[in-house]
C-alpha cells in the first residue's frame, strides 16, 4: 500500500507538472540531492520529480513545429528595418473604378530623407502597381480630374506647388506659383474646375503679391529677431502663433 501511494503522489506530480510544461522549456540546472533531505522531500521523492521535470523537457523539444525553429533561426526586427520600411498612403479611386492611385514613401537611411511618389494600380488587381508620377523631390496628393487627368501637389521645382498632368503621369505642370508654397489638403471641386489648398501668409497682406515681399524682405534681413506678442504653439518642426 505505501508503494502504491508513493506511485500515486508520483503520478500526481508528474501531471500538474505536465500541464506546464511549456515552463520548462530551455536550459534546466539539477541539484544532487542531500541528506537530510530538502524541505521536507524523501531523496526518492526529489528522484521522480527530476524525472519528471527531464521528461518535460525531452518532450517539450521532440514536440516544437518546425515552424517555430525557422522562427527563431530568423534575426530579430531592428531600428532601421522600421526606418527604411516603405509606406502607403492617400488611396484615390478613379471616377471609372478601374484605378486606383496611392502614394508610396521610400527613405534614405544615409541622408535621413523621404521621397514620396504616385504610384497606380488596377483596381482589380490584374498588374502589380507601377510608379506614375515620380521625381527626386516629393509627389503627393494624387487627386482625379475629368477626362482621367490628375492633379498633385509637388516639389519638383523648389517650393511645393499643385500640378496637373494627363491620364498616364506625363507632361506635369504647375498651376500655382505661390511664395509660401502650397499644402495638404488638396480639395477638387465637385466639377473639376476648382482646387482647394492650405498656404501661409502674412496676416497683414492681402494678396500674393505683399506675401512674397515681405518672405522676401524677412529671408534677406541679416537680423533674425522675432518680437513674441502671444504664447507660441508646436507645429511638427515649427513655432506657430
Amino acid at each position: 500500500m505505501k508503494n502504491q501511494s508513493r506511485a500515486n503522489s508520483a503520478s500526481r506530480r508528474r501531471n500538474s507538472l505536465g500541464a506546464a510544461s511549456p515552463l520548462f522549456c530551455g536550459a534546466v540546472k539539477f541539484l544532487r540531492p542531500t541528506s537530510p533531505p530538502i524541505l521536507g522531500l524523501r531523496e526518492d521523492h526529489l528522484r521522480h520529480s527530476l524525472l519528471s521535470i527531464i521528461g518535460l523537457v525531452i518532450c517539450s523539444n521532440l514536440t516544437v513545429p518546425a515552424t517555430a525553429v525557422e522562427a527563431q533561426a530568423k534575426r530579430p526586427l531592428a531600428l532601421a528595418d522600421l526606418l527604411k520600411a516603405v509606406r502607403v498612403s492617400d488611396p484615390q479611386l478613379s471616377p471609372d473604378q478601374r484605378r486606383v492611385l496611392f502614394v508610396r514613401t521610400t527613405t534614405d537611411l544615409s541622408s535621413g530623407k523621404r521621397n514620396p511618389d504616385i504610384w497606380v494600380v488596377p483596381a482589380d488587381r490584374s498588374a502589380p502597381p507601377s510608379p506614375l508620377i515620380t521625381s527626386p523631390k516629393s509627389d503627393d496628393s494624387p487627386r482625379f480630374l475629368p477626362h482621367g487627368r490628375i492633379a498633385f501637389i509637388s516639389a519638383r521645382h523648389g517650393t511645393p506647388q499643385v500640378y496637373t498632368a494627363d491620364a498616364g503621369g506625363r507632361n506635369p505642370r504647375a498651376i500655382t506659383h505661390l511664395s509660401a508654397g502650397v499644402q495638404a489638403p488638396l480639395v477638387v471641386s465637385p466639377d473639376g474646375k476648382m482646387v482647394a489648398y492650405v498656404s501661409d501668409v502674412f496676416p497683414s497682406c492681402t494678396s500674393e503679391a505683399c506675401n512674397a515681399r515681405l518672405r522676401d524682405s524677412v529671408a534677406k534681413d541679416p537680423v533674425k529677431v522675432h518680437t513674441l506678442t502671444r504664447l507660441p504653439f508646436r507645429h511638427w518642426n515649427e513655432w506657430w502663433e
